[in-house]
């Protein structure tokens, strides 16, 4: 229930563009010369018709109506859940990989953690296309919080277009790191730990690109 006049930022509306919204905003409630009173009210009202089985009073997406989805449902809507179990059981067999490569692969302890890529998503903002790279880092890693998990996103000549660093403090949730450009051409990204020398603790790359 949107009750200001205010946007979220890129990675925030990633996460909210495809729910459902209840405009109650200063500027649309003028508009259609409502009040958030009413918007309240009709909010409680609907949701109580709904869970009675009832069909709601709002009926379209307009001011201060909730939008209902459809009977017809896409693919995505289809099998959405299906989808997000596959990613993340890849995230989970991935940082679990990854976890026993980093016990197995250095004779001499230097290589303390793991790292791995779920997917990178990929979402157009008017002609700006931001790429944003989701992943885990497995337990164990350095406790400093300088270390940085430093990107490199390449397109289809191998050439590096961009980087990104992101401290292990900074780290959003399950974003690694993320980057804005102007053209459709990355392809490839590869990911390592690094700690504030810049030696690399882990390193991780994915083609796993989802549009959204």
């Amino acid at each position: 229930m949107k009750v200001d006049d205010s946007f979220p930022e890129k990675q925030m509306e990633f996460f909210l563009k495809n729910s459902q919204w209840l405009d109650a905003s200063p500027s649309a409630l003028k508009k259609e010369n409502k009040t958030i009173e009413s918007c309240y009210d009709q909010l409680v009202g609907d949701v109580q018709r709904i869970l009675d089985g009832k069909t709601p009073v709002s009926g379209s997406a307009g001011v201060g109506d909730i939008v209902i989805p459809g009977k017809e449902k896409g693919f995505f809507d289809k099998y959405k859940w299906p989808i997000v179990a596959v990613v993340i059981l890849l995230i989970a067999v991935g940082g679990f990989l990854a976890y026993s490569s980093m016990n197995n692969g250095s004779s001499n302890g230097s290589n303390k953690t793991g790292m791995s890529i779920g997917y990178i998503g990929l979402e157009n903002y008017g002609g700006t296309y931001t790429y944003f790279v989701f992943g885990t880092i497995a337990e164990g890693f350095s406790n400093s919080s300088s270390d940085v998990v430093h990107i490199d996103y390449y397109d289809n000549a191998g050439k590096v277009v961009k980087s990104s660093n992101t401290k292990i403090g900074d780290v959003e949730g399950n974003i690694l790191g993320s980057v804005d450009v102007n053209k459709k051409n990355i392809v490839k990204v590869s990911a390592q730990l690094q700690d504030k020398d810049k030696k690399v603790l882990y390193s991780v790359e994915s083609e796993n690109i989802i549009e959204q």
